[in-house]
């Protein structure tokens, strides 16, 4: 059911959208009411708004009516000082309550941290003084923050780790074999480090060529052996070639080297694809079962940093 867009969601659940649930054109579902003219007064609009920070239309619905309550007792406020005995009394509860625990709980705590906000913005332009009127509202208002700060902080690390281990699994479930009429593809694992830029999948083989010290396709001298300045460079390894490549240049020499590094992660990959050979001994077909495994290079995001 998550996979349906929120309107064919509330179709195949066979149940109407709840009363003061709207939805924005992005999806995301808010709580929405039309105020009397006491509250609009108070407020300064006709209309009351809260984000349900969701756009599954079950998960909004279990979310309207855990919001409910609280919404429905600020909006019948006669006055600001009534309107923040509410919100006082409320900010306590929550701090006593401790962070919240679940994500559905935090999103009804952040929702009322925007209209606390909101209230502190009118008192202020209205001239009222809340903050003498009641005196712990400040303290309990920063706990309040600060434990929906540290929340957020503890579900987002939650995302990242489950990011991680669904990059771990697509990891092991990659084919490695070779299939019928297929190249080989490589081991995701052992090109995962040379591969955390994006531009690694769209270089092509040809680039690579490009920038390596020599040419593995250059034919040899009409006597097949290559001498001198040839058969050295033909003898040597492409991870030897690299490390010659990389080497730090005169400063006054950097725009002539430009791009080297972002060549890098490829040629690494490369070297690894090919099994770290000497330049005399790649072929052509080599050449040609690179350049197909680059694009399906799988990409991997939201790893940590201390994972990688």
């Amino acid at each position: 059911m998550y996979h349906l867009r929120p309107r064919l969601q509330e179709r195949y659940c066979g149940v109407a959208r709840p009363s003061y649930l709207s939805r924005r054109p992005d999806g995301r579902y808010y709580i929405q009411l039309r105020l009397g003219k006491t509250a609009a007064a108070i407020y300064g609009r006709p209309l009351f708004r809260a984000s349900l920070r969701t756009s599954n239309f079950q998960e909004a619905r279990r979310r309207l009516v855990e919001n409910l309550e609280w919404v429905m007792e600020i909006v019948q406020a006669p006055d600001l000082e009534a309107l923040g005995e509410i919100l006082r009394h409320r900010l306590g509860v929550y701090v006593v309550d401790g962070a919240p625990g679940t994500e559905r709980r935090l999103a009804e705590r952040l929702a009322f941290e925007h209209q606390v906000r909101n209230y502190m913005a009118r008192a202020q332009e209205r001239g009222y003084p809340f903050a003498r009127q009641f005196p712990l509202f400040a303290s309990a208002w920063v706990d309040f923050v600060d434990q929906n700060k540290f929340a957020e902080a503890e579900f987002s690390k939650g995302v990242e780790r489950r990011a991680y281990e669904t990059g771990r699994a697509d990891e092991r479930n990659y084919p490695t074999k070779v299939e019928a009429g297929r190249p080989l593809r490589p081991s995701p694992r052992s090109i995962l480090c040379p591969l955390s830029s994006a531009s690694c999948r769209t270089r092509s083989s040809s680039a690579l060529s490009r920038r390596m010290p020599c040419n593995p396709n250059r034919p040899l001298p009409p006597e097949g052996k290559p001498t001198g300045e040839t058969a050295k460079a033909a003898d040597r390894r492409m991870s030897d070639a690299l490390t010659e490549f990389l080497k730090p240049v005169d400063p006054k020499r950097r725009h002539t080297t430009k791009g080297r590094y972002e060549a890098e992660p490829i040629a690494r990959f490369a070297i690894q694809f090919l099994g770290d050979p000497r330049f005399c001994d790649v072929k052509p077909e080599d050449w040609r079962r690179l350049d197909e495994a680059l694009p399906d290079i799988p990409k991997t995001k939201n790893i940590p940093a201390e994972t990688a």
